[in-house]
C-alpha cells in the first residue's frame, strides 16, 4: 500500500487477497494490533495524502491494482468501490468489512404538507453530517433545475420550507452534496 504522501506499507508475506474476498486493513499505525483475519497498517492517513493505492510489487516493479482518492468525511462515513465496479466510487449505506459493498441510497421526498395557503413544506430523509439540495423546475423533462435552498443534516429528516404559488407547475428534487 502506498499514500499520496509516500508512505508505504508491505503486508505480511502470508497475505493473499483472493477474487471475492473483502479484506480489511485499518490504516491506524498499529501493527502490533495485528490478528488473523485482521490487517493494521503501519502508517496512518494524514491532511497531506490524496489517495491511497494497493500495489503488486514483482521483479521489483510496482504494479497499480487499486487506488482510491481520499476525502474528508465526517464521522461514521464508509466510502468505496460500489457494487464491486473497481471503477465506481461512492458513499457507501455502511461500512461492510467482509462483504460487498452497498452504495448508500439516493435522497428522497418522504411528505409534503401545506403550512399556509403560500408555503409548502417538504421532508426529506436524510443522513446527519450530509448536505442536501432542494432543486426546482417548471416543467418535465428539465434541462435546468434551479436551487430553492441548501441545509445540512443533523437528524435523519429534513424539512424544506418553500414559497408555493398554485397557478404555476412545480417539480422539486433533492440532492446529496457531500459533508
Amino acid at each position: 500500500m502506498e499514500t499520496g504522501s509516500g508512505e508505504r506499507w508491505q503486508g505480511p508475506e502470508s497475505i493473499e487477497i483472493k477474487p471475492q474476498t473483502y479484506p480489511l486493513i485499518w490504516l491506524d499505525g498499529q501493527t502490533n494490533q495485528t490478528q488473523t483475519g485482521e490487517l493494521h497498517a503501519a502508517f496512518r492517513l494524514t491532511d497531506e495524502d490524496r489517495y491511497l493505492a494497493l500495489l503488486w510489487i514483482h521483479d521489483q516493479e510496482a504494479h497499480l491494482l487499486d487506488w482510491l482518492p481520499i476525502q474528508k468525511f465526517g464521522e461514521g462515513v464508509s466510502y468505496g468501490s460500489v457494487e464491486d465496479d473497481p471503477l465506481a466510487r461512492g458513499l457507501l449505506s455502511q461500512p461492510t468489512p467482509g462483504k460487498t459493498n452497498r452504495p448508500l441510497p439516493p435522497p428522497q421526498i418522504m411528505s409534503f404538507r401545506f403550512k399556509d395557503a403560500q408555503t409548502l413544506v417538504l421532508e426529506v430523509q436524510t443522513i446527519p453530517g450530509f448536505r442536501y439540495r432542494l432543486l426546482h423546475t417548471a416543467e418535465l423533462p428539465a434541462s435546468n433545475w434551479d436551487v430553492v435552498a441548501e441545509k445540512e443534516a443533523t437528524g435523519d429528516r429534513l424539512l424544506f420550507s418553500i414559497p408555493w404559488n398554485p397557478d404555476h407547475a412545480a417539480f422539486y428534487r433533492v440532492e446529496r452534496i457531500g459533508p
